[in-house]
């Protein structure tokens, strides 16, 4: 069984010998895994190119080399391709054959040893390593002689690989189609690259193409496409007016450009520091500034020589759009030594923010070095493509982010001017948290715009596809787009206004997840639906679907919810792109091009579609809760009564929820009767809960955090650092303390950490401050700032929010802070 994909740089085939590629074969051939005594697939590939006119090189030399050199076992390494291509031969066939027994076969009264056979070949171009072809085949044979089977296999193997070999070659080099060969141009500059490019068409008209590669020196180096074969290109150049041809081997051509009539010499200049490989991807214009710090390409030099080269000095840069030269030093390059360079880049963001389609480009790189006291300087330029500053490629999925722009004007006017001018009756959710409230109404303010779906063209580059995003403020100016335009729309609005997001990228799907910002401890203020959530860094988020045109929240949470499930359990690659962590990587950069004003809305009416979308999701978490609390009394043991007093009180249910612990007297239950006396606003059984709870286990260090969570509200600062202290040394962290009590690890200017370990005793302050901060919209905007946080004296109730009890809108943080002690 033959598999082939061929595609070779080469010329084309005009029926002379000359015209055709020398051709080396080295394959490993193995018997029962160990080495064939003799070349049996090898010499019958070579036999079939011999009579198809090719030239074949010898690879007896090349195996003795190779035996004789470790480093060349690799057969597609870089020395061993140097060394095909030294014994002159143009495409090297590499690979293994192998051949093992396969049991014993009988007919007719004879016994027969089966051997099969299988190979795997690949042709290689020993100009530049490229993978140029691979084959596959498979024989069985059988004999009486194992060794006389094993011999019939490799053969027909190599009969069976040579025929495709051939064909290939002959499809390759067949004048009637299309191929690429080099062309070597001496004696240019850059003022005179554009006009070779249009005088080589001119030159000979069996050029149907051709673009430069790459500058070294006065020598460049072009891709051509032809039509014809080589022969005929050669002597059209060698009767052309502006070109003197001095060279021709294989799929290369040199030449000389007539109005600069330099010395013969081939491109490949020998210099003791070599630049062995320079390589530059497409540039992506809006990861600009992820180029800052992530090299656009690679540059590989070397010591050929047999001195030190010393102050390495290489630098680099895209003509007309970087800001200036990357730079880096190389301090000493020891003979034979190799040193991979990293190329930086700082664009001019104006000028790549207005590309908005595929252009070429060159990168120079520039080395300056000391040699035995002199110095020296070479330079090679290479072309490069820069896409549309709108391009992405889901390969690298968290660039994503370089789209997500909260900071741009026009979002944040949008963003924030619906929070300013939408309202909503805190009444209707009295334990959602303020992400979600604002996510609410931010969903429908864009959905009272009537977003147009639009999908966008691809196309490739570097072997990928390329997708098109818009910036946020293109979106809004347009109302229109596809999942990742209307996605980064979305994380641009929440982020402004404080939410963190995240982006679900299945294959060909992108979605939005937004953190409710309320813990898992407390999820039943959301869903109770685990369906319908999910749990991240010990958050909620939420999932939302935002190419539903016209959809409720509730409705694009729904179907949200579905994406994620499908991108979990699909089997395919599936990613969460948290937003904040891929900034690292993949900063914001604002190129978008739009000026438009930002659209006006009819604060009425998307204040109307947020009320009927919290009535929905109170009204299906009201039931949930029903549901779930019936089923936990018909247990009727103290650890389903906790479960049920905890949903019940994230619900605002407290007296529900009294009635479920009053009759317990374990730590955890006082404990957390004691929370729900707390959120009711009842300081006076608070304390009589928490004190008991702390009498029945003075090892918990969660029942002391809460007692110094309510001397801090009651104002006895004092006590509560004591209470906040007895919890630390506990727990020997404040990392623990900031768990329990659900709140944020933080720098004292605020700002998140991930890695704030602390001594075992902690100051108080230190957690007075950071308290200070956390309950700090637990006080209504009602109260005054002189009125001290104390319960009146006969009373039970605290002062804001008066016999009432607390403001439900101010519980929030309060049910995010308490620690609930489980059983």
């Amino acid at each position: 069984m033959i598999a082939a994909a061929f595609s070779l740089h080469a010329e084309v085939n005009s029926g002379k010998q000359s015209d055709l590629p020398r051709v080396m074969v080295v394959l490993e051939e193995k018997i029962d895994d160990a080495d064939a005594a003799s070349r049996k697939a090898s010499s019958r590939i070579e036999s079939m190119l011999l009579a198809n006119g090719y030239r074949v090189i010898d690879a007896k030399q090349f195996d003795a080399v190779r035996q004789r050199d470790s480093a060349m076992r690799e057969l597609n390494s870089k020395k061993a391709l140097s060394l095909a291509r030294r014994f002159g031969a143009e495409i090297m066939m590499t690979g293994g054959v192998r051949t093992l027994e396969g049991g014993v076969r009988e007919a007719y009264g004879f016994k027969s040893v089966v051997y099969a056979a299988d190979a795997s070949v690949k042709a290689l171009a020993t100009e530049t390593g490229e993978v140029l072809a691979v084959f596959n085949a498979t024989s069985e044979r059988a004999s009486q002689a194992k060794s006389t089977a094993a011999f019939k296999t490799l053969e027909a193997v190599g009969d069976s690989l040579g025929t495709a070999i051939c064909a290939s070659l002959a499809k390759a080099y067949d004048a009637s189609q299309e191929r690429s060969i080099e062309l070597i141009v001496q004696g240019v500059d850059d003022a005179v690259i554009q006009k070779i490019e249009a005088d080589l068409p001119m030159a000979s008209p069996l050029i149907t193409k051709a673009s430069v590669r790459f500058v070294e020196g006065d020598a460049a180096t072009f891709d051509c496409t032809i039509r014809g074969s080589m022969s005929d290109v050669r002597k059209q150049l060698m009767t052309a007016k502006n070109f003197v041809v001095t060279g021709f081997e294989g799929s290369r051509i040199d030449v000389v450009y007539r109005a600069r009539l330099v010395k013969r010499a081939s491109a490949r200049i020998s210099n003791a520091l070599e630049i062995t490989q320079f390589s530059c991807g497409s540039v992506f214009p809006a990861q600009g500034l992820h180029y800052v710090k992530h090299p656009i390409g690679t540059a590989v030099i070397k010591n050929s020589g047999t001195t030190e080269i010393r102050n390495i000095v290489a630098r680099t840069v895209i003509p007309d759009y970087m800001r200036d030269w990357s730079e880096q030093t190389i301090v000493s390059l020891k003979p034979g030594e190799e040193r991979t360079i990293s190329i930086f880049a700082l664009f001019d963001n104006e000028k790549i923010g207005r590309i908005s389609q595929r252009i070429a480009a060159q990168i120079r790189l520039e080395l300056a070095y000391e040699l035995a006291n002199e110095e020296h300087t070479r330079s090679l330029v290479k072309p490069v493509s820069i896409l549309s500053r709108h391009a992405i490629a889901w390969s690298q999925p968290q660039a994503i982010a370089c789209f997500v722009t909260p900071s741009d004007e026009a979002i944040e006017s949008f963003s924030h001017g619906i929070l300013a001018e939408v309202r909503n009756d805190p009444m209707l959710l009295p334990s959602g948290s303020v992400n979600m409230m604002n996510a609410v109404k931010i969903w429908n303010a864009l959905q009272s715009l009537s977003f147009v779906y639009t999908t966008d063209a691809r196309t490739s580059a570097d072997a990928e596809m390329i997708d098109e995003v818009r910036y946020p403020r293109e979106t809004l100016a347009l109302r229109s787009g596809d999942c990742d335009d209307l996605s980064a729309l979305m994380a641009a609005c929440f982020e402004s206004v404080g939410i963190p997001t995240a982006f679900g990228v299945t294959q060909n799907h992108v979605f939005l997840l937004f953190d409710t910002g309320v813990l898992k401890k407390n999820v039943s203020r959301i869903s109770l639906d685990e369906k319908e959530y999910v749990v991240r860094n010990g958050t909620i988020w939420l999932p939302l679907e935002t190419t539903m045109k016209s959809a409720s929240f509730t409705l694009a949470w729904k179907e949200g919810a579905r994406q994620y499930a499908i991108g979990e359990n699909g089997g395919k690659r599936f990613d969460i792109i948290e937003t904040h962590s891929a900034w690292r990587m993949y900063p914001e950069l604002n190129l978008a091009q739009s000026d438009k004003p930002v659209p006006q809305l009819a604060a009425q009416t998307v204040s109307d579609f947020v009320s009927a979308d919290i009535r929905t999701i109170s009204q299906d978490l009201i039931n949930q809760i029903t549901i779930d609390v019936a089923a936990l009394r018909q247990q009727k043991t103290e650890a389903a009564a906790n479960r049920a007093a905890l949903l019940l009180a994230n619900a605002g249910r407290y007296d529900e929820a009294v009635s479920m612990l009053n009759e317990y007297v374990s730590a955890a239950s006082l404990n957390n009767l004691g929370n729900v006396y707390l959120l009711k606003g009842d300081s006076l059984n608070t304390a009589r809960s928490y004190t008991a709870a702390w009498k029945a286990d003075r090892r918990d260090a969660g029942i002391a955090l809460n007692q110094g969570v309510l001397n801090f509200m009651t104002g006895d600062e004092d006590a509560a650092s004591e209470s906040m202290r007895k919890g630390v040394e506990l727990l020997d962290s404040k990392d623990r303390a900031y768990e329990l009590l659900g709140l944020p690890r933080a720098d004292d200017d605020g700002e998140m950490r991930r890695d704030a370990v602390v001594k075992k005793k902690v100051e108080s302050a230190q957690l007075k401050r950071l308290l200070d901060k956390a309950l700090k919209d637990v006080q209504t905007k009602k109260e005054k700032e002189e009125v001290q946080l104390k319960p009146r004296r006969g009373e039970s109730k605290f002062v804001f929010g008066g016999r009432r009890g607390l403001d439900p809108a101010s519980t929030t943080a309060l049910k995010d802070i308490l620690y609930w002690k489980t059983l």
